[in-house]
């Protein structure tokens, strides 16, 4: 999806999910990945960091180890999902 803008990468991730079928994707944006995959398996320097669903797996203090990133996760009440709001 990296090469397709947001209109066209939220078509085909909801395309991809309304297919119903297993389905592995690397995706680098963690708030579209949180938004459409129901389990996440979370790389660092190629080693597994975390995997699980979403809603175990993601959290500010992986974002912080794993990307060097200081991030706000939460449950979005509006959006019905986790998002990642990140600050460098």
């Amino acid at each position: 999806t990296n090469h397709l803008d947001l209109g066209h990468q939220l078509d085909l991730l909801r395309t991809v999910r309304r297919l119903g079928v297993t389905t592995v994707a690397a995706l680098h944006d963690l708030d579209l990945a949180a938004a459409y995959c129901d389990r996440l398996v979370v790389l660092d320097e190629g080693r597994v960091a975390a995997s699980g669903p979403v809603e175990e797996v993601l959290d500010s203090g992986l974002v912080a180890r794993v990307y060097g990133v200081t991030a706000e996760v939460e449950r979005h009440r509006s959006a019905g999902r986790v998002t990642v709001v990140w600050h460098r």
